[in-house]
């Protein structure tokens, strides 16, 4: 179990890379997260679902295997990238799905 302070260097920012991880994980299952999968049930046959759960678990994939090589190029700024890009899209969907059109 990782502490706060355990960081193999222990700098600030280290651990409030940790802290942000936490909240960014900890904000996305609480807000954009399950959407994708209550949404794609109410729209979709059993086909539709399963190719849309083939794709999210692919690009889950490919995030999760390009996600070193950007700690490594963007020197921590990596989840800002991320946080950018769901904004980016999140804005959009709130006024095409029908269910957050209220």
């Amino acid at each position: 179990m990782y502490k706060l302070g355990d960081a193999a260097e222990d700098t600030p920012w280290s651990n409030i890379e940790l802290i942000f991880t936490v909240l960014f994980v900890a904000f996305f299952e609480f807000g954009p997260g399950p959407i994708t999968w209550l949404y794609m049930s109410e729209i979709m046959n059993n086909q539709g679902v399963s190719a849309g759960t083939v794709l999210n678990w692919t690009m889950t994939l490919i995030v999760g295997i390009i996600t070193p090589s950007m700690f490594k190029w963007f020197n921590g700024y990596t989840f800002v990238i991320f946080a950018v890009f769901v904004a980016f899209v999140s804005h959009p969907f709130s006024f095409q799905l029908p269910q957050l059109n209220r």
